[in-house]
């Protein structure tokens, strides 16, 4: 069995319906070396009997259930059940969230962002929850940096959250807010990351239990005042400002081989060279979709708009010029100048032979341009099914190499994408 890299602590009381479908959506719908801890919160024998009865019926061997003499509530519960953590990652998780199905990469979408060392937690997207998280947030971008991440699902560093000494088990609200602040203040990133999502029923328990003082102005004023005096006005008023910035356009503290973005769609990073191009230059845009380019490139795709293929809707709007196969050019030999191949060298079974036949078509100055997921911060194969191949920059730029391109430039973070640019060789 793999070890598992992550545990997922959930405290839970007298909340049996809603803990049963978050266990089973959470084994059925992810895969991830993870294990469970579940804090029961209510004492009681027949408490304590149901959740055992729950876990077990997961029929997931990497699950535990502690339960303390007393209600721990959220902060002490998480607490307790981190001295239990021995995996890499550690999250903290309502007992009131359902994985839909198809969320069977959700925890690899969210860990991956901790190839950059100065991440110190993630969050997903969902429909009840505040903030930049909001799924209807739709200004926001897939991914971003934020300053502040709600704890119905949060992902830190187990090595941060010990360092910071967990959850603050004196406040009488608002502790993600305040483990927000003291995250940042150890100089880690907060980062939102949209393409997870978590249904969240929301503030299920703390209704219950709390009647109408839950989430109430006393309530919210209470926590308010106890932020304000523990981290001053100024941190306080961030967080409520909730400001988010983009993805990768903060100075990393350490790269680790690992190149943060430009600030640069691909569309851009396309233009940069196309634009060099004379007027009279010859191009070619392979499975180009509705991808805008100049005069000067002629687009082809396996079909038109409204052509049915094996893309389905994601070829919906394409408009190519023609329709052809990208490894069958109906094109002469070193007739052309530059080649656009936008995210599709991971859908070709045969690589080698559509290398050779753009190096065919290429004259002898000739420029590939390729832009593709990344491997090395995404397991590409499990996101699209027609992607028979993954990539990294390290292994596409050898397959180029070896084929005899002349690779002139790599750019390892594009979001969750890489471009490469390189010349036909000799």
């Amino acid at each position: 069995m793999i070890s598992p890299e992550l545990t997922i602590c959930i405290p839970t009381y007298k909340n049996f319906q809603q803990l049963e479908w978050c266990l089973h959506s959470l084994v059925r719908h992810t895969e991830y070396p993870f294990k469970i801890i579940l804090v029961n919160n209510d004492p009681t024998p027949h408490s304590k009997e149901t959740v055992e009865a729950l876990a077990k019926q997961t029929d997931y061997a990497l699950i535990e259930v502690l339960h303390p003499k007393e209600n721990l509530q959220w902060m002490k519960a998480i607490n307790l059940g981190f001295k239990h953590c021995d995996t890499q990652y550690f999250c903290m998780m309502n007992d009131d969230v359902v994985f839909p199905p198809e969320s069977r990469v959700f925890w690899r979408r969210l860990t991956r962002h901790f190839k950059l060392k100065e991440v110190g937690a993630v969050g997903p997207c969902s429909n009840f929850v505040a903030g930049n998280q909001n799924l209807f947030n739709l200004a926001r971008p897939e991914m971003f940096e934020t300053s502040m991440l709600i704890g119905f699902c949060s992902v830190v560093r187990s090595d941060v959250f010990r360092k910071i000494g967990g959850l603050d088990e004196g406040l009488i609200g608002g502790d993600d807010l305040d483990l927000s602040i003291r995250i940042r203040n150890e100089g880690y990133t907060l980062i939102c990351d949209k393409s997870a999502y978590l249904h969240h029923i929301g503030q299920q328990t703390g209704r219950r239990v709390h009647a109408n003082f839950w989430d109430s102005d006393s309530h919210q004023e209470q926590s308010n005042n106890q932020l304000i005096k523990k981290h001053g006005f100024l941190k306080w008023n961030e967080i409520i400002e909730n400001p988010w910035w983009v993805y990768g356009s903060k100075e990393s503290t350490d790269v680790d081989n690992w190149e943060l973005s430009k600030n640069e769609t691909e569309q851009e990073w396309y233009n940069s060279y196309l634009e060099k191009f004379p007027e009279d230059a010859k191009g070619l845009n392979l499975g180009c979709g509705d991808q805008e380019t100049p005069e000067f490139i002629y687009g082809l795709d396996l079909s038109r708009k409204g052509e049915s293929s094996s893309g389905g809707q994601k070829f919906a709007e394409a408009t190519p010029d023609t329709t052809a196969n990208a490894s069958d050019l109906p094109v002469s030999e070193k007739s052309v100048d530059v080649i656009m191949v936008p995210h599709l060298l991971e859908h070709i079974v045969d690589p080698l032979n559509a290398l050779e036949e753009w190096k065919r078509v290429l004259k002898d100055d000739g420029m590939i341009l390729m832009t593709m997921p990344n491997h090395d911060y995404l397991p590409t194969m499990l996101i699209d099914y027609t992607h028979v191949h993954a990539y990294t920059p390290k292994s596409a730029t050898k397959l180029l190499e070896l084929n005899g391109f002349e690779v002139v430039e790599v750019v390892k973070n594009i979001s969750s994408n890489f471009a490469i640019a390189a010349k036909k060789g000799a």
